[in-house]
């Protein structure tokens, strides 16, 4: 997936979760971004050269956040586990903890 920060000056977070209702884990991430700034002046007909990196990290749960510094466009690429919860039915913001009887109907705890 590619997220996008349009502002020129703030830095955004957004949360990427596994799964419509959270059914997966995010095992890793992998994710390359473009360097921020503009790629030449306006007066010039070519472009320039934009700097990408890249790197692969483990994540290990339910939600990820991306942190989108200014201007910036990143790419990432998730490494999921398939199904392996009942979909807990929670948001990323919500502080209870998980709940126990449904993790063992579902042969987790």
């Amino acid at each position: 997936m590619t997220l996008v920060n349009l502002s020129g000056t703030e830095a955004r977070t957004v949360v990427v979760q596994a799964g419509a209702f959270a059914e997966h884990d995010i095992e890793t991430a992998g994710y390359t971004w473009t360097a921020p700034g503009w790629t030449g002046t306006h007066t010039e007909y070519i472009s320039h050269d934009v700097e990408i990196t890249g790197r692969e990290t483990a994540a290990g749960g339910l939600w990820l956040d991306a942190e989108l510094p200014p201007g910036t466009e990143v790419t990432l690429t998730l490494r999921l586990r398939l199904r392996v919860r009942v979909p807990p039915a929670r948001t990323p913001w919500d502080t209870a903890p998980w709940d126990a009887a449904a993790e063992d109907a579902a042969g987790k705890g």
